[in-house]
């Protein structure tokens, strides 16, 4: 009887390498995916109407600033609290917010993902763009043109000049606003990131 663990007529086995390698080596079917010239025609569309929208949302803001920004300042902004300042401040700390809650769930929107999610986050931007764009229409009211191009219909009553003169410190106030309000946000935002990866990385 001859010694070895092999049994007769049993083909040895191989290395623990090989087989290693060989499953290694095995592939596996990918899911199916959408082909790419539909997915690269409905990102095209989406682009279109996405300029579309802005083109409009553009005009729509300077018809509002050329109407509605000379009521506001001549009748909102002196019964504000702190007055003509207050009102600029308001607007310079709800200006990164606003623009944030209308940018943020647009970010997340994955176009490649079947079904018709998007229009859900699509959804969730419309009350933080409408704040945006009032808040917008705001700062845009006291936004002097250069001198070259000031005519009579800036230095009316409610018009840019108008508000500079009585708010002369107008424009660092808003500067100042805006900076202070966009840093607490940036350290929030960054601050929410960080405890994510934290959370992700404690769960796997």
């Amino acid at each position: 009887m001859s010694g070895g663990s092999a049994r007769p007529g049993r083909a040895k086995a191989g290395p623990a390498s090989l087989h290693y390698r060989r499953a290694q080596g095995r592939t596996t079917a990918a899911p199916a995916r959408e082909p790419r010239r539909r997915r690269f025609g409905r990102n095209k569309v989406m682009l279109n109407a996405g300029g579309c929208l802005l083109v409009v949302a553009i005009v729509g803001l300077v018809a509002l600033t050329h109407f509605w920004g000379p009521r506001i300042w001549t009748g909102l902004a002196p019964a504000w609290p702190g007055g003509g300042y207050g009102f600029a401040v308001t607007a310079g700390v709800l200006a990164p917010w606003t623009a944030a809650a209308a940018i943020l769930p647009l970010v997340r929107i994955d176009w490649d993902q079947p079904g018709r999610r998007w229009m859900v986050w699509f959804a969730r931007s419309v009350p933080g763009t409408v704040a945006a764009a009032a808040v917008l229409v705001v700062l845009m009211g006291a936004n002097r043109p250069k001198p070259g191009h000031r005519g009579g219909s800036c230095y009316r009553v409610g018009g840019p000049c108008w508000v500079h003169q009585q708010y002369p410190h107008i424009g660092l106030v808003v500067l100042g606003a805006v900076a202070v309000s966009g840093a607490l946000l940036i350290l929030l935002l960054s601050g929410s990131v960080r405890r994510r990866r934290q959370q992700s990385q404690s769960a796997t």
